[in-house]
């Protein structure tokens, strides 16, 4: 009966090299995963702090402290007025300097120009929505006229108060834009009265 013919194993490795550098790539992962867990935990629970670099610290709300809302119609809305740092800064704020402008916008833009062929824009303003001075910055280039709501009649006698906004009026001159400032009958409820007795009276008419 023939020999069978021997089959030799295909892993086998009589001087045990293959298993020792199995070994070390097994714990070398093992190692890398565990200093990659650890860095991990470490960046979640620690509390970074960055490094002052020199600003005034300022005083702002955050969205959860105070929700900026629009306002009533017909409520008092203070006027748009420009940042003023706080004098009781850190220790080196006399070391800063600031270069402020008398534009209340950083990038002025200009207004649309009004040229025969091309539609009149008008831009409505009011005081009494504080989202007003947002649109009014974003679509500025796109307006040829603004039409502010600033001038409220007060009695029948024809007594108008001003509520014009000055940082609102050096935006459009900046921009090229003209104003057309509107009148409303709007207080505490809107004063039909009062009109009607205007345009009965002749001499209030024409004042």
């Amino acid at each position: 009966m023939a020999d069978q013919p021997t089959q030799a194993f295909v892993f086998y490795d009589p001087t045990g090299k293959r298993w020792k550098r199995f070994s070390r790539a097994l714990q070398t992962a093992g190692i890398g995963s565990f200093l990659l867990v650890v860095a991990f935990l470490l960046a979640l629970f620690a509390n970074y702090k960055l490094p002052a670099i020199g600003l005034p610290q300022t005083q702002i709300a955050t969205p959860a402290q105070e929700e900026v809302r629009s306002i009533v119609r017909g409520e008092k809305v203070a006027r748009n007025v420009p940042f003023k740092a706080q004098r009781d800064m850190r220790h080196d704020a006399h070391d800063l300097k600031y270069v402020r402008s008398a534009s209340p916008v950083m990038h002025p833009k200009q207004a649309a120009k009004i040229a025969e062929g091309k539609p009149y824009v008008f831009g409505f303003y009011v005081n009494w929505d504080s989202s007003s001075i947002v649109s009014l910055r974003i679509n500025l280039a796109h307006l040829t006229h603004l039409l502010p709501e600033w001038f409220v009649l007060q009695n029948a006698a024809g007594d108008i108060d001003d509520q014009s906004d000055e940082t609102v009026t050096v935006i459009a001159r900046q921009a090229n834009l003209p104003i057309i400032a509107m009148l409303t009958n709007y207080r505490d409820g809107w004063q039909a009265e009062d009109v009607r007795r205007i345009l009965k009276s002749p001499e209030l008419r024409h004042t």
